[in-house]
């Protein structure tokens, strides 16, 4: 099965990490949409391997995986081991476009309005279009690396909702990020600061990793001098 718009679509609308969505894209590699295999999510791992040159921790692997099942994307899940699956891939048709139950075809439906967009569905076809114009209106390299930047975050544990990463992250450096957390795991990690999250915003608007500027005692004095209100 081949990857699409559409997929990528669904899956911004979800607010799947990156993880889920190549997870995502991978299982189309290895099976058809509606058709039942058994997966070993160790191939994926191989798979990411190939691309990126390591492979993402186990754990991160299983929450993708519980995004999809979450979101009705994997079906009929039978697990035999921690990392082999048998399921079914639901069709994108589907999941765009789902049928309703048949308790619900007795409640009459009321008539969309053909010329207010903002009557169709949310997950539909229109904003599943309005999502991709507006991915491809990113440049690329800025694209590129806020999709490094959530990785790196997503391994070290720091999730942000789709807003506050896209206002946090767009701009900054992979490098940077990587020292931003160097110095948070330097500094107890999750076990000590309360609110990552938080933390990593304000470290990467202060660069709080860079080391501190010496200060002479000209400077002292000038800045007691602004303090005092001398001119």
């Amino acid at each position: 099965m081949t990857w699409t718009t559409k997929h990528l679509g669904f899956c911004i609308e979800k607010g799947f990490t990156p993880t889920a969505i190549k997870f995502y894209e991978w299982l189309l590699t290895e099976m058809n949409e509606g058709a039942e295999e058994i997966v070993d999510l160790r191939d994926f791992n191989k798979w990411v391997t190939a691309k990126r040159g390591k492979p993402h921790d186990n754990r991160i692997v299983r929450r993708a995986v519980d995004q999809l099942i979450e979101a009705g994307v994997i079906i009929h899940t039978k697990k035999f081991t921690s990392f082999v699956w048998k399921w079914t891939v639901k069709s994108i048709d589907f999941l765009l476009n789902p049928k309703p139950k048949k308790s619900q075809k007795r409640t009459p439906i009321p008539k969309k309005q053909p010329s207010n967009p903002s009557n169709t569905e949310p997950c539909g076809q229109a904003a599943t279009t309005d999502l991709i114009s507006a991915l491809f209106g990113v440049n690329d390299e800025v694209a590129s690396n806020l999709e490094q930047c959530l990785t790196i975050c997503e391994n070290a544990g720091i999730n942000y909702e789709p807003e506050a990463a896209a206002e946090v992250l767009t701009y900054v450096e992979p490098e940077d990020l990587k020292k931003a957390l160097a110095l948070f795991h330097k500094r107890g990690g999750h076990q000590k600061i309360r609110n990552p999250e938080g933390w990593l915003r304000k470290c990467l608007e202060r660069d709080w990793w860079e080391p501190p500027q010496r200060m002479g005692l000209i400077d002292v004095l000038l800045s007691l001098k602004k303090i005092m209100g001398v001119e």
